[in-house]
């Protein structure tokens, strides 16, 4: 079976020029149009998800959101939108983008075509296909589609208010909720919740708000949030690593959409616990998600009662949040915290006393994973915002986003930390506790060692300045690859294709 993607890009005609992205592109596992991919982990995330969130006419264009976020990292990803008039079934234009080594991608499009400008306002049809590969050697395939109908190219005529009133960012432009942490003075929290964190499963309880208002025009009425197969209501949280949660609350969605005794207004103030749970490696330093919303009204026209329009409204979290069209509201991205603020940074010496960073001078002699080894030089700098990571055995470093620290998987830096790793400490191996980034805007720290070895910075092992600026972590970590003999022909096929549009 052959992908969709393959026969955008030419079908058996690339065969002989492009015989590594054919080979992939002929093996293809089409999934269900309906079915996300479950993880086997303990947690309720899902492997995939690509969809359409929204599309609206404006006067710049015809535009259209798509998300696709794939845990594995695909090495290619090639997406297919192509637009059909509602009533005939023509295809009036197709958009294609292509990706390489990215779990999360925010796709947007704006077509300036003037055959699909005259369409989107009668009304459209979006199918689009995601076609991702993450082995390198065969294609896996799903297809999404969205119907515009024509009263949404009309929404000022419709909708006098659609608003969001949360999750919503204080300084508009990135919502900050705490889970199991108090605020500290350098940061502003818009959401704070406690009991999230399970450590016995190692997996947090999903906790977030969602609530809004929607009011139409004086001659409409809301009679219903539509739950036909294809039109039901859905409310997920995407990750940046390809992971998604939908929420689950036994309350459901339609049932937490409240329509007005006049018909008037929709309001909504879900349950905030989501009922679902997030496995401790999806925390990072800084674990950012994207709410996305949708879901399909029946409105009846006073003076057309046998006619009912089916707008389809869309909540999402974007990059920097600016769409004003009356079905779409766009909010800011969503940053989830825990962890806490330690003192100075104490560093083992080689007599077994401790100081700190700060007081160590050159010539001194530090404990390392090797014995002991000299202090050549130190290296002092300024940094605002640094990571803080603490150990279930009460160990505390204080360190550089790029700072290597030993871990299960190897020597990781402090960014690429997860609350699920193996901490190697002066004691043994421990679970985080806490792992956060904070504002900082003080002196840090580095040495170099006379020989090249692991400190022990606050009871935990980390690298010194040449295992810093070294290859220490790509050990485990990716680092800089050259673009596989999929991906280059991949780029060139996409590339020519651009040529022949």
């Amino acid at each position: 079976m052959k992908s969709y993607a393959l026969q955008q890009l030419g079908g058996e005609q690339i065969k002989s020029e492009f015989p590594v992205a054919y080979a992939v592109l002929s093996k293809v596992q089409r999934l269900d149009s309906r079915a996300l991919a479950v993880t086997n982990g303990n947690d309720s995330s899902s492997d995939i998800y690509a969809e359409i969130e929204s599309a609206f006419l404006s006067s710049h264009g015809f535009n259209i959101l798509m998300r696709a976020a794939i845990a594995g990292k695909p090495k290619i990803l090639f997406v297919v939108a192509e637009i059909f008039e509602l009533e005939s079934g023509k295809r009036v234009d197709a958009i294609h983008r292509y990706y390489e080594d990215s779990a999360y991608n925010e796709i947007r499009i704006q077509s300036n075509n003037s055959h699909t400008m005259a369409a989107a306002s009668e009304g459209v049809r979006i199918k689009s296909t995601f076609s991702w590969s993450i082995d390198g050697v065969s294609t896996k395939e799903i297809t999404r589609e969205y119907t515009l109908p024509k009263g949404d190219s009309r929404g000022a005529e419709m909708f006098t208010e659609l608003s969001i009133s949360a999750p919503r960012a204080k300084d508009g432009k990135l919502t900050q909720v705490l889970y199991d942490r108090e605020e500290q003075v350098s940061e502003h929290t818009d959401y704070h919740y406690t009991n999230t964190v399970d450590r016995y499963k190692k997996v947090a309880h999903v906790k977030l708000p969602y609530s809004g208002k929607i009011r139409v025009d004086d001659k409409l009425h809301i009679r219903s949030v539509m739950k036909n197969p294809g039109e039901e209501p859905t409310l997920s949280l995407i990750l940046e690593n390809g992971k998604s949660i939908q929420y689950q609350n036994p309350k459901g969605i339609i049932g937490q959409y409240v329509i007005s005794p006049n018909e008037k207004e929709l309001n909504w103030n879900f349950d905030v616990d989501w009922c679902a749970d997030l496995d401790f490696s999806n925390f990072s330093v800084q674990t950012v998600v994207n709410l996305s919303a949708k879901f399909t009204l029946s409105i009846i026209h006073e003076d057309y009662p046998g006619y009912a329009l089916h707008p389809v409204i869309t909540v999402d979290s974007v990059l920097n949040p600016q769409t004003n069209v009356s079905t779409v509201a766009e909010i800011e991205r969503i940053q989830i915290k825990w962890g806490c603020v330690a003192a100075d940074t104490l560093i083992k010496m080689s007599d077994g006393s401790c100081q700190r960073a700060s007081e160590i001078q050159i010539g001194e002699v530090v404990a390392t994973d090797h014995g002991h080894s000299v202090v050549r030089n130190i290296y002092k700098g300024t940094e605002k915002t640094i990571v803080h990571l603490e150990t279930m055995d009460g160990h505390i470093l204080r360190g550089t986003h790029e700072h290597p620290v030993k871990t299960g998987r190897g020597y990781m830096p402090m960014k690429e930390i997860n609350a699920a790793d193996l901490i190697c400490t002066e004691n043994g191996n421990s679970q985080v506790k806490y792992i956060y980034e904070i504002g900082y805007g003080d002196a840090v720290y580095s040495f170099d060692l006379s020989e090249s070895s692991a400190m022990l910075c606050g009871g935990i092992w980390a690298g010194d300045f040449a295992m810093q600026n070294g290859s220490a972590c790509n050990q485990s970590a990716d680092g800089p690859k050259e673009r596989s003999a999929l991906q280059k022909e991949m780029y060139e096929l996409v590339s020519k294709a651009d040529m022949n549009t």
